[in-house]
C-alpha cells in the first residue's frame, strides 16, 4: 500500500521526484544574481559619469569666475563695511 502511494506521488512530481523545482529555483536565483550584479555595475558607471560631468562643469565655472590678475586685492577687504547699511549712514 505504501509503495503504491509513493509511486502515485512520484509520478506527479516527475521522474526525479521533486528535483525539478529545486533545479528551476537554482537557475532563477543564478539569473537574478547576474541581473543584480549588472544593475549595480550600471548604477556605478552612471554615478562615475555623473561625478565626472559635474566636476568638469564646476572646474569650468571656477576657472571662468577668476579675475585675470589686473590689480592685487585689498588685504583689508574683510574689515570694510558696506555703505548701504542703515547703521553706516551719517543721517541720524
Amino acid at each position: 500500500m505504501w509503495a503504491a502511494s509513493s509511486l502515485a506521488t512520484g509520478s506527479a512530481t516527475g521522474p526525479q521526484g521533486g528535483s525539478v523545482p529545486a533545479e528551476l529555483a537554482r537557475e532563477v536565483s543564478s539569473v537574478l544574481v547576474i541581473v543584480a550584479i549588472l544593475v549595480v555595475g550600471l548604477l556605478g558607471l552612471a554615478a562615475v559619469a555623473l561625478v565626472l560631468m559635474m566636476g568638469g562643469r564646476l572646474r569650468r565655472r571656477v576657472q571662468d569666475g577668476l579675475p585675470h590678475g589686473e590689480s592685487p586685492p585689498d588685504p583689508m577687504w574683510p574689515l570694510q563695511v558696506p555703505v548701504d547699511e542703515e547703521e553706516n549712514r551719517g543721517d541720524d
